[in-house]
C-alpha cells in the first residue's frame, strides 16, 4: 500500500489514524509513504509505516527556473526509483494537491485501487468516497461544514475515527526531552505562540507566559516553529522561558513529557493531538470552524464579544491542564467575552466541539451542539447507503441553520432526497 502526502506537516498528522489501521490489515503487506523531502521526518513518525520515500521539492523548484519541462523529467526519474517496476495494490491520496491527484492513479495497479481524490483521464477531480466529495464542497465552507477534516479522510479510508493514530514513543528523542527538564522540577507547560493569534490574545503573550511561570509555579518551554521564530526570541528574553528549537520528533517527545500544551498554531495542535496530550487551542475565528478540530482532550477558545485576556487563559490552563478548580464567578464573567468548547468524540465516533457543562452559556447555544450532531448523523447515513433516521432529518429541518438547510434541500444526492421527502410528508400532514 502507498500513502501519498504531498503537502505540509499539517497534511501529515491526519494520516496517522489511517496508517496505523491499514498496517494491521491482513491484506496489506507494507505501508509506504511518498512525501516531499521537507516533510520526510514527520512522515517517518507515522505509526505502522515501513518506508518513507521523499520527492525532492527544492530540486524540482530549482529545475523549474532552468526549463519548464525540467521538473517533470526530474519527478519522473524520482518516481521510477521509488516504484522500480511495481504497482501498488492500494494507493491512498491524502491531499488535494494537483501533483498528487495526477500521481495517485499512476502508482495504482488499477483505477479502482485509488482511495482518495484523484484526477481522471478527462482532467477532472474524482472521489473514491462520498465523504471526499463533501470535503471538496461543503467541507471548504465554514458556514456549512460540520465535520473535522481528518474524520472525512478516515471515513474515506474506512477506518475507525475514534481510536488509533497515536504516535509511537521515540526512545532517543524521549531521552533528549528528559534531559532538557531539570530533575526535581514539575513537568513543564509547552507554549506555542503564533502571530495569527494576536487578535485572540491581544498580543499579551509576555503576560501569559509570566503568569504561567509564577502563579502556577510551572516551567514554560516555548516551542519554536518556522511560523513564530520572530516572536519567540524576544518573548524568551523578556520572560526567561526556555526555548525548544528541535526537530519535530523531539518536540513530540517534549509534549509527551509536559503537563499540557497551550498553542495558537494549528500544526502544533494537530501534533499534540497525535501525541495524546491535553491542550488549549486559541483560535482567531468566530464561530469555531469544525474543520480545524485537532483531537480529544483539547479545549478550544474563540472570541465572542471580546478577547480573552492573558489572565483568562492562565485560569483555563490551571483548570484544564493542571486540574485546579475553577471559580464560578470567573466563568460567568469570561463567558460574556469569549467561548470555550471541549473536543471529544460524539456518539457517531466523530470529533465534536461542545460547550462544557461548567461553562456559562444560554440553552440555545447548547442546542446548537445537538443540531450539529444530527447533521453529522444524517450525512454519515447517506454515505453508508442507509436512510437517515427520521428524527435526525426532522431535527435538522426544524432547528438547523437556515443557510445549511437551504443548501441541503437542493442537494441532488440522498441527503437532499431525504429532506425533501420529510418536507412533503409534513406538508401533507398539515393539510390533512
Amino acid at each position: 500500500m502507498a500513502v501519498v502526502i504531498l503537502g505540509t506537516e499539517m497534511d501529515v498528522w491526519p494520516a496517522a489514524r489511517v496508517t496505523s489501521a491499514w498496517s494491521k490489515r491482513v491484506d496489506v503487506e507494507r505501508v509506504e509513504v511518498i512525501s516531499w523531502d521537507v516533510t520526510q521526518s514527520a512522515c517517518a513518525m507515522l505509526p505502522g509505516v515501513d518506508v518513507v520515500h521523499a520527492l525532492p521539492l527544492a530540486n524540482l523548484r530549482a529545475r523549474a527556473r532552468m526549463h519548464a519541462l525540467a521538473p517533470a523529467a526530474a519527478l519522473d526519474a524520482a518516481l521510477q526509483g521509488i516504484v522500480d517496476g511495481r504497482a501498488f495494490d492500494h494507493v491512498l491520496n491524502m491531499t488535494y494537491a494537483r501533483t498528487s491527484g495526477f500521481l495517485a492513479p499512476l502508482l495504482a495497479r488499477s483505477p479502482h485501487a485509488v482511495v482518495g481524490p484523484f484526477i481522471g483521464d478527462a482532467g477532472d477531480w474524482r472521489w473514491s468516497h462520498p465523504a471526499l466529495a463533501y470535503l471538496a464542497t461543503w467541507g471548504l465552507d465554514p458556514a456549512l461544514n460540520v465535520f473535522a477534516h481528518q474524520d472525512l479522510w478516515a471515513t474515506a479510508a474506512r477506518v475507525r475515527m475514534d481510536e488509533g493514530g497515536t504516535l509511537d514513543p521515540d526512545p532517543v528523542a524521549d531521552n533528549l526531552a528528559a534531559s532538557a527538564i531539570a530533575q526535581g522540577r514539575p513537568a513543564p507547560l509547552v507554549v506555542v505562540p503564533a502571530k495569527l493569534s494576536r487578535p485572540v490574545l491581544g498580543g499579551a503573550w509576555e503576560d501569559l507566559v509570566s503568569m504561567l511561570m509564577h502563579r502556577n509555579r510551572r516551567p514554560v518551554m516555548l516551542m519554536a516553529t518556522p511560523r513564530n521564530e520572530m516572536l519567540i526570541a524576544p518573548l524568551a528574553r523578556r520572560t526567561g522561558a526556555e526555548v525548544a528549537r528541535w526537530p519535530t520528533r523531539h518536540l513530540a517527545a517534549l509534549m509527551r513529557r509536559s503537563a499540557g500544551v497551550l498553542t495558537a498554531d494549528h500544526g502544533a495542535s494537530l501534533l499534540a493531538a497525535r501525541v495524546g496530550v491535553k491542550q488549549i487551542v486559541l483560535r482567531p475565528a468566530k464561530p469555531l470552524p469544525c474543520a480545524a478540530l485537532p483531537g480529544p482532550n483539547a479545549l478550544m477558545v474563540t472570541p465572542q464579544s471580546g478577547l480573552p485576556s492573558a489572565e483568562d487563559v492562565q485560569t483555563l490552563a490551571a483548570t484544564h491542564l493542571l486540574g485546579l478548580p475553577l471559580a464560578e464567578s470567573a466563568v460567568r464573567l469570561a463567558s460574556r467575552r469569549f467561548e470555550v468548547r471541549e473536543v471529544a468524540y460524539d456518539k457517531e465516533g466523530c470529533l465534536a466541539a461542545s460547550l462544557p457543562a461548567w461553562w456559562d452559556a444560554p440553552p440555545q447555544r447548547r442546542a446548537e451542539d445537538e443540531t450539529l450532531a444530527a447533521w453529522r448523523s444524517v450525512w454519515r447515513s447517506t454515505w453508508l447507503g442507509i436512510p437517515p433516521a427520521p428524527a435526525d432529518v426532522l431535527h435538522v429541518l426544524t432547528r438547523g441553520d437556515e443557510t445549511r438547510v437551504h443548501r441541503a434541500c437542493h442537494d441532488r444526492g440522498p441527503l437532499g432526497e431525504a429532506l425533501r421527502a420529510m418536507i412533503d410528508h409534513k406538508t401533507k400532514e398539515h393539510v390533512a
